[in-house]
């Protein structure tokens, strides 16, 4: 089995792929089969439980599920406001795959929920059906948005770079395929996963009874494989750019906050367009490099989490740091829950356009 990452990752590894790394066992099957040395470490199993119950159900599922509606606020902000802007295409497309990756994750925490997984008139084992219901979407969105904020910070260092030609190098059109292709993309990648698993009756050794639950097809195993690779290069790849792209807007940041002090200190100063044009650049800026800042503290769990399963051999579902792995993926599902909702207040505080049309559209008055 590849390595398995992220939140996004996690959340399938950390508490689903437990459920479905056999067609016709659960986890527990595949434990008892092992020695004494393979007893889980740091954390107990009742401790785990608990401690999944915390991050996952109660504080993942809740804050997705607030982070939802503020999500569907921002694109109809961004539709209000129109895409004539390559920006709000963008931050529209950022806001749908937000929603999409809060959406799944609000189900994902029902399907942990104990008194609904164990409730005997449901005819299926959760926490595997949602690995196909909700885990893969969710990897999907997830993913979809970590390439997301990486073209939006990679158009900022455009319009650094190339700032005269940066109207004709990024246009809405272009903005449109790019969006789509990364949608697209992740789709296609998704896609053969239902194909190698499927939904089907299966007796599960743990719960002593029949559920409808997770079914290998011939070679599920290796496109699960593959599914997982590809979510590996787009969540370290993204990231990776996200961060590279950061620095590069700090560093500007910084240049230009050092150019406007020695300008003021002399006797000339900036044409009132010319101003306000860098002053509206500098906001959006600053908006970008603060919600690539939050992306990237997130996210950061994530990748320490990736580093770790490649270089610790029981750092994984089935090793005696089994429990320490769904945990710190229960943690990592709640960090991206944060990263998912939290655009809307940095939206609100450093965009007046945003703000205005916000207020508008709930009759607030202006400030």
């Amino acid at each position: 089995m590849v390595p398995q990452s992220n939140n996004s990752w996690v959340m399938v590894t950390s508490s689903a792929l437990g459920s479905s790394s056999n067609s016709n066992s659960s986890i527990s099957s595949i434990l008892s089969t092992t020695t004494i040395d393979n007893r889980p470490i740091f954390i107990s199993d009742s401790m785990r439980e608990k401690l999944e119950i915390v991050f996952f159900v109660v504080m993942s599922g809740g804050i997705s599920f607030v982070g939802s509606f503020a999500n569907i606020i921002n694109m109809v902000v961004f539709l209000k406001q129109g895409f004539s802007d390559t920006m709000n295409i963008s931050l529209f497309a950022l806001a749908l795959s937000d929603f999409g990756s809060l959406i799944t994750l609000v189900w994902m925490a029902i399907c942990f929920v104990p008194d609904f997984r164990f409730h005997p008139n449901i005819p299926f084992e959760t926490t595997q059906i949602q690995y196909l219901s909700a885990g893969w979407p969710h990897m999907l969105c997830a993913r979809s948005g970590s390439l997301i904020t990486a073209f939006i910070t990679f158009e900022r260092c455009i319009c650094i770079a190339l700032p005269l030609r940066v109207k004709s190098i990024i246009t809405p059109r272009r903005t449109i395929i790019v969006i789509a292709s990364i949608f697209g993309i992740m789709v296609v990648s998704v896609m053969p996963i239902y194909y190698g698993m499927q939904i089907g009756p299966t007796f599960l050794e743990d719960r002593n009874k029949t559920l409808l639950a997770i079914v290998y097809a011939k070679g599920g195993h290796e496109i699960e494989s593959i599914g997982f690779a590809v979510g590996v290069v787009a969540q370290i790849g993204s990231f990776v750019l996200v961060v590279i792209f950061t620095v590069i807007l700090l560093n500007s940041l910084v240049r230009k906050s050092r150019w406007r002090k020695t300008a003021t200190s002399g006797d000339g100063t900036a044409s009132g367009s010319g101003a306000e044009k860098s002053n509206r650049d500098k906001r959006v800026m600053v908006m970008v490099v603060t919600i690539s800042g939050i992306f990237i503290a997130c996210f950061m769990p994530s990748a320490i989490n990736v580093v770790l399963i490649i270089l610790w051999a029981d750092y994984n579902i089935v090793g005696r740091l089994r429990n320490l792995f769904q945990v710190t993926g229960s943690i990592c599902n709640a960090c991206e829950s944060i990263n998912c909702s939290i655009n809307i207040i940095v939206y609100y505080k450093m965009s007046s356009k945003f703000r205005l049309t916000f207020r508008e559209m709930f009759h607030l008055k202006n400030e």
